[in-house]
């Protein structure tokens, strides 16, 4: 059930969302030869009238990806509010599916909203600044690095690939939990939720804090040299791999209570409008 309900998820929003993708990506292509020029890389701005549809263009491009911001943010709170707190969610829980699944597919499919949205603003810049020479740099790049002599080196290497995308998946996944159980708990009351979730976002943020840094105060009272000797023992490449687990472990323990915590208001304090 939770395959179909994110189909229907990533259809829904590649509706929305497809074409602001390919909105930033041409005007970026357009800025590119309007503004930028190969002889020095300077920001080049035509003289006369050409210059209107330079800066129009650019300013296009700043509001389009403003609007994608706003958009994805909007979507993210809209979604899950809309879909699970209002009249919809009659509809939806009366679905043969859990509630956690419901959470699940609107967080995975916001996740991939964040992440996705990020890497066409990323790719934009990279389209409007650089010339296809660069691009032809960056492969023949790649190309160069000893990739057999690093698997000699350190066999686990790939390794470092699958664990960075589980760390930003995690830690943009705890940040939509995040904005998920503060909308829960504002629809916990009958007047205000709007403030009340606001409310309980801010307060949770503050929550956090205090928590990490109660943290790191009982901590610093310990003596870690015993660990500094286990780490002396292990070898260097062993040691990334060892943290990369417990900086993820650390983004899944917020991510997991936020989740939880959505999951049981939604079956013991459900108050749809």
């Amino acid at each position: 059930m939770l395959t179909k309900l994110l189909k229907y998820e990533f259809r829904s929003i590649g509706r929305q969302l497809i074409p602001l993708y390919l909105g930033v990506l041409g005007l970026a292509v357009v800025n590119h030869f309007f503004w930028f020029t190969r002889s020095d890389y300077d920001i080049y701005l035509p003289d006369g009238l050409g210059s209107i549809p330079a800066v129009a263009t650019m300013m296009a491009y700043v509001a389009v990806m403003v609007a994608l911001g706003v958009i994805t943010l909007l979507l993210i709170i809209q979604r899950f509010y809309k879909g699970l707190l209002t009249e919809e969610g009659y509809l939806m829980f009366t679905l043969p599916c859990k509630p956690w699944q419901l959470i699940a597919a609107k967080g995975i499919t916001a996740s991939a909203m964040t992440i996705v949205g990020s890497a066409v603003g990323m790719l934009s810049i990279m389209l409007m600044g650089m010339e296809l020479s660069d691009w032809g740099g960056i492969f023949q790049m790649f190309g160069k690095i000893p990739w057999g002599e690093l698997f000699r080196q350190h066999a686990l290497w790939p390794l470092y690939i699958p664990e960075g995308l589980a760390l930003l998946l995690v830690g943009v996944f705890a940040s939509i939990g995040h904005i998920y159980v503060s909308i829960a708990i504002g629809h916990l009351f009958h007047k205000h939720r709007v403030a009340w979730s606001i409310g309980a976002y801010i307060g949770i943020n503050i929550l956090q804090s205090v928590l990490m840094s109660v943290f790191f105060q009982i901590m610093n009272r310990f003596d870690w040299h015993w660990m500094n000797r286990l780490f002396e023992n292990i070898a260097p490449a062993w040691r990334a791999h060892i943290i990369m687990l417990v900086l993820i472990a650390c983004a899944a323990i917020p991510a997991a209570i936020f989740f939880f915590g959505t999951d049981w208001i939604l079956k013991n304090k459900l108050n749809l409008e």
